[in-house]
């Protein structure tokens, strides 16, 4: 079945009943930022015992943030949020995970709460669209056909207040089934509010999505603030940061093999991972149950991504 993507979803004032409504307090005042990718979101939600990975979330004391982008990724089966995802929102909230619902703009937004003057901001913008849309995805195919957007958005971002929801919106609009759109803006965000001076709060992404992560890492490398903490976390990493939290956490090896079941579907998982004494990780194949294996019992191994 063709998947359907709306722009916003179609139940979204249902959605945000689980969600907190001081957006811009939540990213001013947060300890941290946690996106959560619609791909990560699908597995956990499968999840049988959803404790320990809401311990973990409790323990990084930050906000989850949905953009609409994953939203629409989430809801393509029928154009909004079905009922077992609406089911792990309420479980999140419930088990009090502090969820934020936010349109991609409203993180330019705040942004310009922060500096004067909006040709900077734009400039900021412009900059991560330059970094984080990758060449060959159809996004940048889509922005190039556009010549007053590409214009703005790789040449002279200008003082239009309005940049933003423009490219935000078109491309929200342009969302296909084989794009990695929902990576692609949760990464453009990420280094949009890595802009914002003066604050110590951390920037993290769960996402499973490889693409995204090395998107990541080209995004961090260009960073200004270095010093910033930012991670994208993948469901491997996820078990393993459980895991060695198990004295304050309360997880079993079967929720951590249960996860990573969920995780690879039957197949198998590809980390980047270390061995006691290795000095560089290396990127290893698994199954669950040879990766809850290693998670549980191999002292001084680690998964990275």
């Amino acid at each position: 079945m063709a998947k359907i993507y709306h722009n916003p979803p179609d139940n979204l004032s249902e959605i945000k009943q689980y969600a907190v409504t001081d957006n811009v307090d939540q990213i001013i005042g947060a300890k941290t930022i946690i996106f959560y990718d619609a791909c990560s979101f699908r597995f956990h939600m499968n999840v049988g015992n959803l404790s320990p990975i809401v311990e973990f979330l409790k323990s990084l004391d930050g906000t989850v943030f949905l953009t609409i982008t994953v939203l629409m990724e989430l809801s393509s089966r029928t154009g909004k949020l079905e009922e077992k995802e609406l089911a792990y929102l309420s479980y999140l909230k419930d088990n009090g995970i502090k969820i934020a619902v936010m349109f991609e703009e409203e993180f330019y937004d705040v942004l310009r709460l922060c500096f004067t003057d909006t040709e900077k901001v734009n400039g900021f913008l412009s900059e991560a669209v330059k970094i984080c849309v990758p060449s060959g995805s159809l996004l940048k195919e889509n922005i190039i056909r556009e010549e007053s957007l590409k214009k703005q958005l790789y040449q002279n971002p200008g003082s239009n207040t309005l940049l933003a929801k423009t490219f935000f919106d078109f491309a929200r609009n342009g969302k296909t089934e084989s794009d990695n759109l929902g990576e692609i803006m949760i990464v453009t965000c990420m280094m949009l509010l890595s802009n914002i001076p003066a604050s110590d709060y951390r920037i993290f992404a769960i996402s499973d999505d490889k693409g995204a992560i090395r998107l990541f890492g080209k995004m961090r490398n260009r960073l200004r603030n270095s010093s910033r903490e930012m991670a994208v976390i993948s469901s491997p990493a996820l078990c393993w940061h459980i895991w060695i939290k198990k004295n304050e956490i309360d997880v079993k090896r079967e929720d951590i093999l249960d996860i990573l079941s969920k995780t690879t579907r039957g197949g198998q998982i590809k980390v980047l991972c270390s061995a006691m004494y290795e000095m560089n990780p290396v990127e290893k194949k698994f199954t669950a149950e040879e990766l809850s294996k290693k998670i549980c019992d191999s002292k001084g191994f680690r998964v990275y991504s």
